[in-house]
């Protein structure tokens, strides 16, 4: 049986539930031979993912997940993988970015509370380690309003999701240029993220490419926005084999994971998508050219 992988996950450093260690853990129980962390605009979970892979004989590729607004392409996700995480451009952009997200989340609880929710900054803060995030928020109105909510997927779909009521629009967000450029300054590739939860994924796909982009997510869940079994069937129907066409056309690095968060509901389980170890092969190789 070929190894299989995972390049798309998170920890507390932003919205998981598990630390950098134990993610390790749980990728070596799940028989995984290779992991990246892709937390959201954060790399506080690096250093612990490196110590950790190192005492442990496993391994481990950076990561980080970026949410770009460039033009009409608004809320789309490109992950950096295999850069030098101790790089000043990169962690300039990511102050920038987590400097933003607290000024977002800030706006949207004071919303929250205009209809009649009781939830303060000072709480979301104190449950998130590194990133504060919407699933932060969910969490905390799960346990605070169990006969309204059950899941944090109830949160998002009554009130935190994109256009509900209770959601705010980021004002400050990266920008396709400005992501590529400084990944490819730290050292490292960037990868489209989920191209098809995108609505014009193959409009978006070329304004990457346009820009230096290196590859695109093509194995990943999507039960969560589009309501299908964790199987890619709706992937492989709607856009797989032109995607294919343009990944060979381009020569296109190919990447994967199962956006696992430690939470039912939110991402794949580890080792439920099968990402084959040559998608990490080909990263390498090119890396070395």
């Amino acid at each position: 049986m070929s190894k299989k992988i995972d390049l798309h996950m998170h920890s507390t450093a932003s919205d998981g539930k598990n630390t950098p260690s134990e993610l390790i853990d749980e990728a070596m129980d799940a028989g995984l031979a290779a992991i990246a962390l892709t937390d959201h605009d954060s790399i506080g979970g690096l250093s612990e993912l490196i110590a950790a892979g190192a005492k442990k004989d496993f391994e481990v590729v950076t990561g980080v997940e970026l949410e770009i607004n460039d033009g009409d392409f608004k809320l789309i996700h490109v992950v950096g993988l295999f850069f030098d995480h101790t790089n000043n451009k990169i962690k300039k952009m990511i102050m920038d970015a987590q400097e933003e997200r607290i000024r977002n989340k800030k706006a949207m609880i004071k919303k929250i509370n205009s209809l009649g929710y009781k939830i303060t900054m000072k709480e979301v803060e104190a449950i998130a380690e590194d990133t504060v995030g919407r699933p932060h928020i969910a969490r905390i109105l799960v346990q605070r309003y169990p006969d309204e909510f059950k899941t944090v997927s109830e949160v998002f779909d009554k009130l935190l999701g994109n256009g509900k009521p209770g959601f705010v629009p980021r004002e400050k967000l990266i920008s396709f240029k400005e992501a590529i450029e400084v990944i490819h300054a730290a050292g490292g590739i960037a990868i489209l993220a989920h191209p098809f939860l995108n609505k014009k994924p193959f409009e978006v796909l070329a304004y990457f490419l346009m820009h230096g982009g290196d590859g695109v997510e093509t194995i990943y869940p999507v039960s969560d926005i589009l309501k299908t079994p964790f199987d890619n069937e709706w992937i492989k129907k709607e856009g797989n084999p032109k995607l294919m066409e343009i990944i060979e056309e381009k020569d296109l690095l190919e990447s994967g994971g199962n956006d696992y968060h430690g939470v039912v509901g939110h991402g794949a389980q580890l080792g439920e998508l099968e990402i084959p170890y040559y998608f990490l092969e080909k990263m390498k190789e090119k890396l070395k050219r």
